[in-house]
């Protein structure tokens, strides 16, 4: 049985970037470049601003 953390908590963060890693095939660093390109790469694509 996985242990459920409390959602949003740092713990479960911490467990879905491993998750991530392991899906991938990247180590836990590698992973965390990956989502940081990626969400960076979609506020672009969204128009890149904060405030409207």
């Amino acid at each position: 049985m996985r242990y459920t953390y409390p959602p949003g908590s740092a713990m479960e963060i911490t467990q879905q970037i491993r998750d991530f890693a392991k899906e991938k095939g990247l180590d836990t660093e590698e992973a965390i470049q990956a989502g940081l390109t990626k969400m960076s790469d979609e506020f672009q694509e969204a128009g890149g601003e904060i405030y409207s």
